[in-house]
């Protein structure tokens, strides 16, 4: 198990540590499609509920992980070389610290992809290229409405809103945190906070585990889409 560095480190010293590691390449400010090849670890009950380097708290039950250069936000998708499982995670802390580790993976997304008895493995780490933001939902409030499409929103349906989009686009769409998936159809307009990219309904919410708390980090793929706008 890696230890997590929580107080900061200069841009210099990270560059010097990562010149001095072979088994870290492109791990500047990347762009995606960039692979990295190295050692993960992870880190689990010891650091539950301590402050990432982010400024979130960090969940041992999330798929995160901490890497030293890499945007806070970034997914990426780590695969274990040994058995071929892959998890993808959302990188929110800094670190791993010791030399030839590329990647440190909370206990959610280690025990995804086998390591948590072995403490360490070797992965492969992509960048993922997709929308990601914050997705709310909106349900009984709105249940029987008009939407911005002309259809009668019914919450009981994997729908969802969006501000681009057209209408008819099928879209999937994974919570970041617990890697819960949901396949949707855009038949409405919203969200219009700049914070938020996705509003689903209320089905779709409860399959992507997101009720209670309202809200969640997911990521888009667009599987199907219409010229309708």
């Amino acid at each position: 198990m890696s230890l997590l560095a929580c107080k900061p480190i200069g841009l210099l010293l990270c560059l010097a540590l990562l010149a001095g590691c072979g088994a870290l390449r492109n791990t500047g400010m990347p762009n995606m499609g960039e692979i990295q090849f190295g050692m993960a670890s992870w880190y689990g009950e010891e650091f539950h509920g301590g402050i990432t380097t982010s400024g979130e708290e960090y969940d041992m039950h999330k798929l995160t992980a901490a890497h030293r250069l890499l945007p806070f936000g970034t997914l990426v998708r780590v695969t274990n070389i040994k058995n071929g499982r892959a998890v993808i995670v959302r990188v929110n802390d800094r670190g791993p610290w010791k030399p030839g580790r590329v990647i440190d993976l909370s206990y959610a997304a280690a025990k995804k992809i086998g390591m948590i008895q072995d403490g360490v493995a070797r992965v492969r780490v992509d960048i993922v290229d997709k929308q990601t933001g914050m997705a709310s939902w909106y349900g009984e409030k709105f249940h029987g409405r008009r939407t911005a499409s002309g259809e009668i929103y019914d919450m009981n349906q994997l729908t969802a809103a969006h501000s681009q989009l057209p209408f008819g686009a099928t879209v999937r769409v994974t919570n970041v945190d617990n890697g819960k998936v949901a396949t949707v159809r855009i038949n409405d307009r919203m969200p219009q906070s700049q914070e938020r990219i996705i509003n689903l309904s209320k089905r779709a919410a409860e399959e992507l585990g997101i009720l209670k708390r309202g809200v969640a980090v997911v990521a888009i793929d667009i599987l199907k889409s219409t010229a309708a706008l």
